[in-house]
């Protein structure tokens, strides 16, 4: 019984992983500031790549 209550108890270790939250992309528009959570101009760049603009910030933060 102490083996099954062992193994049940190390197993559910795993289910109380905790998580932050990532960092949304942002998108300005006439001004105003609007918060991604997609990115909804992907499939215009793969069809017009000269258009994706360059000079953008790259971060490796989440």
């Amino acid at each position: 019984m102490r083996i099954v209550f062992a193994v049940i108890f190390t197993l559910s270790l795993g289910l109380n992983v905790f998580a932050t939250t990532q960092i949304s992309d942002v998108i300005i528009y006439k001004g105003k500031k609007y918060s991604l959570h997609s990115n909804p101009m992907e499939t215009y760049f793969e069809k017009n790549p000269s258009n994706r603009p360059q000079d953008g910030m790259m971060t490796t933060a989440l």
